[in-house]
């Protein structure tokens, strides 16, 4: 009997215990979703420049026809990729900061091989600023990329900037020392680097 009533006695202590460390565990109740202070969005920008031919009918092949453009470094909002009823096309949709002006613009598979239109979002749209894109780039240059046009020695980067991506169909590769743009459906241009990948005349 002496043992039972000290065992008893034992487990007893020992269930006391563990019942005091469970009681003491604290558990983090998550706060409620009007607690928590949304993060601010980034702001948006445009990463080239972008003929604005018809806002509500442009391409990613980006035509370069005129000096209506929509700069570099523009801020925008709403970014999206939608597919347009009518045409039952896909579509990059955007809204410029500063006039409020819808853009849609339009992705041609045929015209993008190896390019998905949210690869081309990714491109058309960055959170640099201008002085962020051009950083490191001669007075110039960035010059250039305001006026729209290509001068000879600007680098690829500059280029980019400056015309945005050469379609891919016809350039294949960003290492290649001549691409392609298009002034309309019609007419093309090239543009030449040499060896240290700086713009020169074509031959």
């Amino acid at each position: 009997m002496i043992h039972l009533a000290a065992s008893i006695a034992f487990l007893a202590v020992v269930f006391s215990m563990g019942c005091a460390q469970t009681t003491n565990i604290t558990r983090e109740t998550p706060p409620a979703a009007s607690q928590v202070e949304a993060l601010p969005e980034k702001q948006l920008y445009l990463a080239y420049n972008i003929w604005r031919m018809r806002p509500h009918n442009m391409k990613c092949i980006n035509y370069k026809s005129g000096h209506d453009i929509l700069p570099a470094g523009t801020k925008v909002r709403n970014v999206d990729i939608i597919l347009d009823d009518r045409t039952k096309r896909n579509m990059i949709t955007f809204k410029t900061e500063e006039d409020r002006r819808i853009y849609n613009i339009y992705f041609t598979k045929n015209w993008h091989p190896g390019k998905t239109i949210e690869d081309y979002k990714d491109l058309m749209i960055t959170t640099k600023s201008l002085e962020e894109l051009t950083e490191g780039m001669s007075e110039w240059e960035i010059k250039a990329i305001k006026d729209g046009i290509i001068v000879d020695g600007m680098s690829k980067k500059a280029v980019l900037v400056a015309y945005g991506y050469p379609p891919e169909h016809r350039t294949g590769s960003l290492f290649s020392n001549r691409w392609i743009y298009w002034r309309n459906k019609f007419v093309s241009f090239a543009i030449c680097f040499d060896k240290n990948e700086r713009t020169v005349p074509c031959q």
